[in-house]
Protein backbone atom coordinates (compact mmCIF):
# COMPACT_ATOMS: atom_id res chain seq x y z
CA UNK A 1 0.00 0.00 0.00
CA UNK A 2 1.17 3.53 -0.95
CA UNK A 3 0.79 6.31 1.74
CA UNK A 4 1.82 9.73 1.21
CA UNK A 5 0.68 12.84 3.38
CA UNK A 6 -0.63 16.02 2.56
CA UNK A 7 -1.69 19.08 4.05
CA UNK A 8 -2.34 22.86 3.71
CA UNK A 9 -3.13 26.03 6.01
CA UNK A 10 -6.55 27.90 5.93
CA UNK A 11 -7.31 31.25 5.38
CA UNK A 12 -7.90 31.42 9.21
CA UNK A 13 -5.89 34.54 11.01
CA UNK A 14 -7.23 33.15 14.02
CA UNK A 15 -3.50 30.86 15.06
CA UNK A 16 -0.19 31.84 13.92
CA UNK A 17 0.96 28.53 13.56
CA UNK A 18 -0.34 25.15 12.10
CA UNK A 19 -1.46 23.14 14.62
CA UNK A 20 -2.36 19.78 12.28
CA UNK A 21 0.71 17.35 11.27
CA UNK A 22 0.15 14.42 9.30
CA UNK A 23 3.33 11.45 8.39
CA UNK A 24 3.07 8.59 6.36
CA UNK A 25 5.32 5.61 6.95
CA UNK A 26 5.11 2.06 5.05
CA UNK A 27 1.88 0.83 5.06
CA UNK A 28 0.48 3.52 6.95
CA UNK A 29 -0.27 7.09 8.12
CA UNK A 30 -0.91 9.12 11.58
CA UNK A 31 -2.76 12.08 11.65
CA UNK A 32 -2.26 14.70 14.53
CA UNK A 33 -4.79 17.68 15.74
CA UNK A 34 -3.05 20.01 18.20
CA UNK A 35 -6.12 21.72 20.70
CA UNK A 36 -5.61 25.11 19.66
CA UNK A 37 -6.53 27.00 23.06
CA UNK A 38 -3.38 25.05 24.66
CA UNK A 39 -0.02 26.20 24.21
CA UNK A 40 2.56 24.82 22.05
CA UNK A 41 0.55 22.19 20.27
CA UNK A 42 1.99 22.99 17.17
CA UNK A 43 5.38 21.63 18.38
CA UNK A 44 3.44 18.65 20.73
CA UNK A 45 1.65 17.16 17.32
CA UNK A 46 4.97 16.70 15.53
CA UNK A 47 6.47 15.05 18.44
CA UNK A 48 3.47 12.78 18.68
CA UNK A 49 2.93 12.19 14.92
CA UNK A 50 7.34 11.36 14.74
CA UNK A 51 6.51 8.87 17.84
CA UNK A 52 3.49 7.58 16.88
CA UNK A 53 5.27 6.53 13.36
CA UNK A 54 8.29 4.94 14.95
CA UNK A 55 5.83 2.60 16.67
CA UNK A 56 3.93 1.77 13.29
CA UNK A 57 7.38 1.57 11.53
CA UNK A 58 8.05 -1.10 14.60
CA UNK A 59 4.81 -2.80 14.84
CA UNK A 60 4.04 -1.84 17.87
CA UNK A 61 0.25 0.32 18.51
CA UNK A 62 1.31 4.52 19.01
CA UNK A 63 -0.36 5.78 21.49
CA UNK A 64 0.03 9.05 22.64
CA UNK A 65 0.48 8.27 26.83
CA UNK A 66 3.84 6.16 26.12
CA UNK A 67 5.12 8.61 23.54
CA UNK A 68 8.94 9.31 24.52
CA UNK A 69 8.54 12.71 23.89
CA UNK A 70 5.50 13.06 26.03
CA UNK A 71 8.25 12.07 28.97
CA UNK A 72 11.09 14.21 27.64
CA UNK A 73 8.89 17.12 28.01
CA UNK A 74 8.54 16.60 31.67
CA UNK A 75 12.85 17.02 32.10
CA UNK A 76 12.54 19.80 30.08
CA UNK A 77 9.96 21.98 31.89
CA UNK A 78 7.97 21.70 27.96
CA UNK A 79 4.34 22.06 28.53
CA UNK A 80 2.23 19.15 29.56
CA UNK A 81 -0.55 21.01 27.37
CA UNK A 82 1.63 21.06 24.47
CA UNK A 83 0.82 17.27 23.80
CA UNK A 84 -3.19 18.08 24.09
CA UNK A 85 -3.17 16.53 20.67
CA UNK A 86 -5.97 14.24 18.79
CA UNK A 87 -4.01 10.99 17.15
CA UNK A 88 -5.41 8.78 14.55
CA UNK A 89 -3.37 6.45 13.04
CA UNK A 90 -4.14 3.64 10.58
CA UNK A 91 -2.20 1.06 9.10
CA UNK A 92 -2.87 -2.44 6.31
CA UNK A 93 -1.92 -5.95 6.89
CA UNK A 94 -2.05 -7.31 2.93
CA UNK A 95 -1.46 -10.88 4.47
CA UNK A 96 -4.62 -10.29 6.20
CA UNK A 97 -6.49 -8.03 3.79
CA UNK A 98 -7.93 -5.40 6.26
CA UNK A 99 -6.95 -1.48 7.36
CA UNK A 100 -6.91 -0.94 11.41
CA UNK A 101 -7.62 2.68 11.97
CA UNK A 102 -6.73 3.43 15.75
CA UNK A 103 -8.38 7.57 17.31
Amino acid sequence: MQTDAYFRTGDSSAHTACQDYALAVEGGVVVCDGCSSSPHTDVGVRLVAWCAANDLENGVSPQTEGCVAVAWSQSAHFPRAAFDVTMLSAVSNVWRGYILVRV
